[in-house]
């Protein structure tokens, strides 16, 4: 046990060696890339098309304020017709 000790801390005052520091290579400069030709201007595209004709929010309440009115009216005929 003693002998075990002794060499660890013999082992732990040896010199570390350090690390090796990595010298980078600088590159040469790339050549500046030639300009790109302007693009054509995309055509303008008409409003928002509702996907798959979906009603929008607003109309879906709209639609419900309708329904409920119509049914309103409905219940208010008489039996006897």
């Amino acid at each position: 046990m003693k002998e075990a000790r002794a060499a660890r801390q013999a082992q732990a005052l040896q010199p570390k060696a350090k690390a090796v520091k990595i010298v980078k290579e600088a590159k040469p400069p790339k050549a500046p890339k030639a300009p790109k030709a302007a693009k054509e201007p995309k055509p303008a595209k008409a409003a928002k098309s509702a996907k798959d004709n979906k009603p929008s929010r607003a109309d879906k309440t709209a639609q419900k304020a309708e329904n409920l009115e119509a049914a309103k009216k409905a219940t208010k005929k008489s039996a006897k017709t």
